[in-house]
């Protein structure tokens, strides 16, 4: 299997506090490396703050970094600029945590979706509405809705929409961030099951950032977990779910609710995270 993404050596720093050159400067992602095999699910998986977030926005090009290389298909991105950027972009694509932040509560459903087909000239312009309700469908959703506004719908298909829209492009990755956290627990199994369909059907590569340990055990095929800024462990869920070799992921492990009241998992403090595990 080949890989489509490589994250090497992915620096990135922010300065907090007001004025040219005042405040403190911290690490938000410290040498992140790792690798996503074409058609895929890759897990970044941490607390709030870890910088997972930053690390999917660098990838999407939405942030530049300080230092490192992001490749897709062997190709760097983070120099890429004006026409050539432009053309890489619809091959990744990125899902956000809030789709009612992330749609614009102005444009009705179809001219969301249906933006992305007019930008990249995918269809003519008498196809693009037919092509926009064809992806509302194939993301369960009748064809009627592109009629509608984002505040009309519920969190669940306002998601729906959102993925929509990044399909419109037909991309090659999605970059899905904490896609099902905002979303009720019912709901969120009807999405993963929608973006497991999607994945076979279009053969797509995922990058999925959580917090919750639970939902990537069950949808990634590779995971790193990432605390303060770091990747401090990585490996196939089972590896670290029935072997976690850093203490952190021991930590995040020891948070997830069993389902069995008879059955408690042992708290795990929070210790120093300094080892890396190869």
């Amino acid at each position: 299997m080949s890989s489509i993404i490589e994250v090497r050596h992915l620096c990135k720093s922010f300065r907090s506090g007001r004025g040219l050159g005042k405040g403190s400067i911290s690490r938000a992602v410290d040498d992140v490396s790792f690798t996503v095999e074409r058609g895929t699910t890759f897990g970044l998986v941490g607390e709030s703050g870890s910088g997972k977030s930053t690390t999917a926005r660098i990838v999407v090009r939405l942030l530049d970094a300080d230092s490192g290389n992001v490749l897709l298909d062997g190709q760097e991105l983070l120099g890429l600029r004006g026409r050539e950027l432009f053309r890489v972009r619809r091959r990744v694509q990125m899902v956000f945590q809030d789709p009612f932040a992330s749609l614009d509560p102005r444009w009705k459903v179809g001219s969301l979706v249906a933006e992305g087909i007019r930008i990249h000239k995918l269809r003519p312009r008498a196809e693009q509405p037919d092509r926009a309700a064809e992806i509302l469908e194939l993301c369960g959703l009748s064809a009627d809705v592109a009629r509608q506004y984002p505040h009309e719908f519920s969190g669940g298909q306002r998601q729906r929409i959102g993925i929509a829209r990044a399909l419109a492009v037909e991309p090659e990755v999605l970059v899905l961030d904490e896609p099902v956290s905002a979303l009720d627990v019912s709901i969120q199994a009807q999405i993963l099951n929608l973006l497991a369909e999607l994945q076979e059907r279009l053969s797509l590569t995922y990058v999925f950032i959580s917090h919750d340990l639970a939902i990537v055990e069950r949808f990634c095929d590779q995971i790193a977990v990432m605390s303060e800024g770091r990747i401090v462990e990585r490996g196939s869920p089972q590896t670290l779910y029935n072997a976690p070799a850093h203490e952190y992921t021991r930590t995040l492990l020891s948070a997830v609710p069993v389902p069995d009241p008879r059955r408690r998992r042992q708290r795990v403090p929070r210790e120093a995270r300094d080892e890396v595990r190869p």
